[in-house]
C-alpha cells in the first residue's frame, strides 16, 4: 500500500537538508500524523538513507509521553516524487519553544522548573534505555509544547544509539551551533551532551538571548546576573553549560535531585568534588555479574529494523558468504574474459565483482543489529587494545558452550580510550546459534543505570 492510499499530505512542516516532513492524517482514522519523506533521487551518499532507518528504528522503540509515538516506516513509489523514505509518527498540536520565544513568552520560576523537570525526564527515560538513545540535537526549534504547556523533544534524525555506533564504525558530527556541547564537534555525544543541549535551550527560553551571544567568563556561559534567572536555577545551568563534560552532572536523574534540593548543590565547583577514578569501572570485578543479571531480568529496548532497504540494495540482499561469492565470482568471470579479449564482457564482471564488496558491510550491520535485538549477553575478556588512528580496537573472548569464541569491538570516544585496561570486562551480545556473529560493549557504553551494581538489600 502507498503512501496516498494511507495517508493525505497537507501542508509542509518543515524542510531539512535531505528531505521534507508534512503535516497530513491517516485516511481511515483522521489522526493527524506528521509524514517525513526522503526522496532517493539525487542522493551522492548513503549517509542520509542510513539516519532516516536509524531515525525509524530507535522510534519504534519508544514509548513516552516526551516523544511523539510512532505510527510507520516505509518505502513509497510515487508516480510524480519517485522513490522515497518515509516516517510517519503522532503530530504534535503545539507552538515549538522557539515560536515561542519569538513572540515573546516570559516564563515564572515555577513555570521554568516544570519545564527543565519534563525535558529532563524525557532525557531520563531515553538514557535509561539499552542500547541508551543519544538525541543530539536538544534546541527550542525541537521541542513541541503540547497543548502549549507539556515539552514533546522531536526530530530524531541527529540521534544515536550504541548499535548503531558500532555498526557504524563510528560517529557522525550533528547538532546545532549554540546549543551543541563543544565535544559533539569532535563527533563526540554522551548524556552530557544532550543535557548540554538543554541547558542552552532553558538559557535562552528564560534569557531571550541565544546561547551563542550569551556573557562569558572563557568558554563558559554566565546566566545567574540576568533578569528572570533566579540562583539556584541558574548555578544548575551554568554547571550543565561547563564546556567540560566532565565537570557537568553525569545524568538527567541527578539533575533532578539537585533541583529537588532547591539547586543550592550546584553552587559549588564541580571540580571541587574529587572526579572518581578513570578505571574505577574497571576495577569493579562484581559490576558484570549485576549488569548481566539486571540485562536478564528486563528485555533490552532495542527497536525493530525498518522494513526493507531500497529497492537496488534489496534485489541485492543475500547472505555473507553469497556477496563474497558474487564478489570472488565476478573477478575470475572478469579475468577469464579479460584475457579472451573481450572487453564489453569484461566490465559488467567486474561491475558484479564490486558490487559483492559494497553488499559485505550491509549485510555486517544488518546482522549486529540482530545479535543486539536478539541475541544473549555474557561476560568476556580482554585479549589485546591497541590504538589505531585514534580508534581503540579490542580484540576480546568470551565462552559458550565449553568452547572459548572470538570477538573484536571499535571505539572512537576520547571518553572510552583511557578508561580500558588488561582487566576491563567486556559485555559481549552473541547468537547463541552462531557465537561468531557477536558484538561487545565496554561498561563505559551501557546507561548508567546497568552500570552501578543494585545496592544491598
Amino acid at each position: 500500500m502507498s503512501l496516498q492510499d494511507r495517508f493525505e499530505l497537507d501542508r509542509p512542516l518543515g524542510r531539512g537538508a535531505f528531505g521534507t516532513t508534512y503535516l497530513g492524517h491517516e485516511r481511515e482514522t483522521g489522526h493527524a500524523v506528521a509524514i517525513k519523506c526522503l526522496p532517493l533521487a539525487g542522493l551522492e551518499e548513503w549517509k542520509p538513507v542510513e539516519r532516516y532507518e536509524r531515525e525509524a528504528r530507535v522510534l519504534r522503540s519508544l514509548e513516552h509521553p516526551g516523544v511523539p509515538a510512532f505510527v510507520d516506516a516505509f518505502e513509497d513509489d510515487d508516480p510524480e516524487q519517485g522513490h522515497r523514505f518515509v516516517i510517519v509518527s503522532e503530530h504534535i498540536a503545539g507552538p515549538t519553544l522557539q515560536a515561542e520565544i519569538a513572540r515573546g513568552r516570559r516564563w515564572s520560576p515555577e513555570q521554568a522548573r516544570a519545564l527543565l523537570r519534563e525535558l529532563l525526564s524525557t532525557l531520563d527515560y531515553l538514557h535509561s534505555l539499552s542500547p541508551r538513545v543519544i538525541h543530539r540535537d536538544v534546541k527550542p526549534g525541537n521541542v513541541v509544547l503540547r497543548d502549549g504547556q507539556h515539552p514533546v523533544l522531536v526530530d530524531f534524525g541527529s540521534v544515536r544509539d550504541i548499535a548503531a555506533q558500532q555498526a557504524d564504525g563510528g560517529l557522525t558530527i550533528a547538532g546545532t551551533a549554540g546549543y551543541m556541547a563543544p565535544e559533539q564537534a569532535m563527533g563526540i555525544a554522551d548524556v552530557r551532551s544532550d543535557l548540554y543541549g538543554v541547558a542552552a535551550t532553558m538559557a535562552h527560553v528564560l534569557t531571550h538571548v541565544h546561547p551563542s551571544d550569551l556573557p562569558r567568563d572563557g568558554l563558559r556561559p554566565e546566566l545567574r546576573d540576568l533578569a528572570g534567572v533566579d540562583e539556584g536555577l541558574g548555578a544548575v545551568l551554568e554547571r550543565l553549560l561547563d564546556p567540560d563534560p566532565d565537570r557537568r552532572f553525569g545524568s538527567a536523574a541527578e539533575v533532578l535531585r539537585v533541583l529537588d534540593a532547591g539547586g543550592t548543590k550546584a553552587l559549588a565547583p564541580a571540580a571541587d568534588a574529587a572526579p572518581p577514578p578513570a578505571t574505577a569501572l574497571a576495577r569493579r570485578e562484581e559490576e558484570p555479574t549485576a549488569v548481566l543479571a539486571r540485562l536478564s531480568e528486563k528485555p533490552r529496548m532495542v527497536g525493530a529494523e525498518v522494513q526493507e532497504r531500497l529497492d537496488f540494495v534489496r534485489a541485492m540482499r543475500v547472505s555473507l558468504p553469497t556477496s563474497l561469492g558474487v564478489m570472488l565470482g565476478g573477478m575470475a568471470l572478469g579475468i577469464v574474459f579479460a584475457a579472451a579479449s573481450l572487453p564489453i564482457v569484461t566490465l559488467p564482471c567486474m561491475l558484479l565483482s564490486v558490487g559483492g564488496f559494497l553488499l559485505t558491510p550491509f549485510q555486517k550491520r544488518k546482522q549486529m543489529r540482530e545479535v543486539y535485538a536478539n541475541g544473549e549477553v555474557t561476560r568476556g575478556r580482554i585479549l589485546q587494545a591497541r590504538n589505531e588512528n585514534g580508534a581503540l580496537v579490542v580484540t576480546y573472548v568470551f565462552r559458550h558452550e565449553d568452547r572459548e569464541h572470538r570477538g573484536m569491538l571499535l571505539s572512537r570516544d576520547p571518553f572510552i580510550l583511557n578508561r580500558v585496561e588488561p582487566d576491563t570486562p567486556v559485555l559481549v551480545f552473541f547468537d547463541p546459534a552462531q557465537p561468531k556473529r557477536n558484538a561487545g560493549l565496554l561498561p563505559d557504553e551501557l546507561p548508567k543505570d546497568l552500570r552501578d551494581p543494585p545496592a544491598p538489600a
